[in-house]
């Protein structure tokens, strides 16, 4: 099976393209997504201890 080199060729740029700009991103966008991040992990964190803490309860309610 031979393949098509033009379609290759067109390809080709739309790949680095793709890869350089998956790869270059600028400060302030890291420290954004950064900042997220970490937002989202003290949500997280807070609502992880409410769900244990309602689950301790129950468990409590149970056993009496």
């Amino acid at each position: 099976m031979r393949r098509n080199p033009i379609a290759y060729s067109r390809l080709f740029p739309l790949i680095a393209a793709s890869v350089v700009c998956a790869v270059c991103a600028t400060p302030v966008a890291v420290r954004t997504l950064s900042a997220e991040l970490v937002r989202t992990q003290r949500v997280y964190a807070v609502s992880l201890h409410a769900y244990f803490g309602s689950v301790e309860k129950f468990a409590e309610a149970q056993v009496r």
